[in-house]
């Protein structure tokens, strides 16, 4: 099959869709399908279409997060897409992108698939307040009963959001709920740590709290920094915050104001790197209320790093409390989970191991089986009607 996935943001910059849409196109080569990334340029205000592999798309700031959208009048984009005959294409962005999907799919007459990655919702109220859902509620249910309406199939990575689709959304359309997957052999395979514990000054003996993600505000890392002046007993413990973002910056200022020398920041990392910092770890902690799914969690587990995260249905999928991770509800909560986890290495240690069984049906392998079912399944519905 040739292939065609349109998504907004792809590497160097990184994020959850970034790395879903990067080892889904790396599986389906694999399995020697010939698949086309069609992502911005975030480098120059002009199309690269110096490799086939990998399409850059004109695109312009939208002012949020460092982040771009497409120029959707582009005739010598879909000039070139033309040439490349994709069999199908799946959209993994609900703004421009999707529109530059939907266009070439009613063009070529091939089917559209589309991935809902984003609870929008989720993001406007950690960004922008609790009332921010009275605005952005009827805008975002309207605009989601579009997209749904204008894919072929729709495929989302949790029961939590198809839930939330169906049930707040009131989208009737089936959903297919494939979670993004992980490649398991690779979290397998560490590679020497030695320098990087060398690098970022830690001993074999300290704890490490490990978060891992791009730093913006819906990730709540600041709350993260803020309980580290009340867990001063543990003299050995040492946050890593592995990531580039948005926030950076006023993230290293609040932990100076508060006195800290125990925050470590890499800043962003490279993705087939990843597996190196999780094997830094002691415990992962996220405190982002605003996922689809969470790769980070799942990639901590697979990595037998125990997860800690907040009370949520999007973990509660993932984690079975106080058996491969734990779940907490508030802040006093979290302080005595990591307590502890400090003081309890014991148990600690007989978690990590049934962390890491606890993540086989999250594999890279499985996710891409079900893709390539639902292409092949729509091809056909295609080409019979056409």
């Amino acid at each position: 099959m040739k292939i065609g996935l349109f998504t907004h943001v792809t590497s160097p910059l990184i994020n959850g869709v970034a790395v879903s849409v990067e080892e889904l196109a790396k599986e389906l080569k694999r399995r020697n399908h010939e698949v086309t990334i069609i992502s911005n340029n975030y480098e120059k205000f002009s199309n690269d279409f110096s490799n086939d592999e990998k399409i850059k798309v004109m695109s312009i700031p939208i002012f949020y997060q460092n982040l771009r959208t497409p120029v959707l009048v582009n005739p010598k984009l879909f000039k070139k897409l033309s040439k490349l005959n994709f069999d199908v294409v799946h959209s993994h962005s609900d703004f421009g992108h999707a529109m530059l999907a939907r266009r070439y799919a009613r063009i070529h007459n091939v089917p559209l698939i589309h991935t809902y990655h984003c609870d929008y919702l989720g993001y406007a109220k950690k960004n922008f307040g609790k009332y921010s859902n009275l605005v952005f509620y009827e805008p975002v249910k309207l605009y989601t009963k579009i997209l749904c309406k204008t894919a072929d199939r729709m495929i989302v990575p949790s029961f939590e959001i198809k839930h939330l689709l169906e049930d707040k959304f009131g989208i009737k359309k089936e959903l297919d709920i494939i979670p993004n997957g992980v490649n398991l052999q690779v979290f397998s395979n560490l590679s020497n740590t030695e320098e990087l514990r060398k690098k970022f000054n830690i001993s074999d003996d300290d704890f490490v709290i490990l978060s891992l993600s791009r730093l913006s505000k819906e990730k709540g890392i600041s709350d993260i920094i803020r309980l580290l002046p009340e867990l001063k007993e543990l003299d050995k413990l040492k946050l890593l915050i592995v990531g580039g973002g948005p926030e950076e910056q006023s993230l290293k200022k609040l932990a100076q104001e508060l006195g800290l020398n125990n925050v470590i920041f890499t800043g962003q990392v490279p993705h087939d790197r990843v597996q190196d910092y999780y094997a830094l770890g002691t415990v992962f902690i996220t405190n982002s209320r605003a996922e689809t799914q969470g790769l980070s969690v799942t990639e901590s587990l697979v990595s037998s790093i125990v997860p800690i995260c907040p009370n949520i249905p999007i973990y509660q999928e993932l984690i079975d409390d106080n058996e491969n991770g734990f779940l907490f509800d508030s802040k006093e909560e979290l302080i005595k989970i990591i307590k502890s986890c400090y003081y309890d290495r014991k148990n600690l240690s007989m978690m990590r191991s049934k962390a890491r069984e606890s993540t086989y049906r999250f594999s890279i392998d499985r996710e891409v089986e079900q893709i390539e079912k639902i292409y092949k399944e729509e091809i056909i519905k295609k080409r019979y009607y056409k």
